[in-house]
């Protein structure tokens, strides 16, 4: 399946979210660059299968940013799989990324194994005043692919599950710079914002 086979308005009414785009979303993505305001490891869980098959495709990344307003537990296993990391050579994350399987694991091991692995990043976005309540995503598949998912969803399990939530997935115009914000926001270069591992 091609990401441009995704185009189109998800309603979480009227679709399985996590079945119809995140899980063939994944399947199909080299690169996900998503901002959320909220994040859960549950939400991972839901389109584990997914996930699976993009981290055993080599030279796959999904970079998240988030707000501050994240679970202990969640933000505990961002922390122990960035120290797992830190402590693997490159050599060695590779070899886990061809081993993973996330299928028998809790939503918590498999952000620790992602990170771990160097699929997943994620940094996390202060502002002045407010809180950081962006929700959009680049996404890259092969032959240059590029799409975006604009709308009022979060990475949670809720917003995938319970909420009432809709986006949509769209081809990417060079007009829309989400790719270029991405990246300032990544480097921590955007005026009004603090951005940190």
């Amino acid at each position: 399946m091609t990401l441009n086979e995704l185009r189109g308005y998800y309603d979480s009414y009227e679709k399985n979210l996590a079945k119809e785009f995140y899980t063939p979303l994944f399947r199909s993505a080299n690169v996900v660059d998503r901002v959320s305001c909220y994040f859960s490891s549950k939400a991972l869980a839901l389109y584990a299968t997914g996930l699976e098959e993009f981290a055993h495709r080599p030279g796959t990344r999904y970079r998240l940013i988030i707000s501050e307003d994240i679970d202990k537990d969640d933000f505990d296993a961002i922390q122990r799989g960035e120290r797992n990391l830190e402590e693997s050579d490159h050599f060695l994350a590779e070899r886990l990324r061809e081993d993973l399987t996330l299928a028998e694991k809790t939503s918590l091991e498999m952000l620790v194994e992602l990170i771990s692995t160097g699929i997943v990043e994620i940094k996390i976005a202060l502002v002045n005043d407010g809180l950081f309540h962006y929700k959009w995503a680049y996404v890259e598949g092969p032959d240059n692919e590029r799409m975006v998912m604009l709308g009022s969803n979060n990475e949670t399990e809720a917003a995938i599950r319970k909420n009432y939530e809709s986006f949509d997935f769209r081809p990417y115009y060079e007009s829309d710079n989400f790719k270029e914000n991405f990246e300032m926001m990544w480097q921590d270069k955007k005026p009004g914002m603090i951005i940190k591992s």
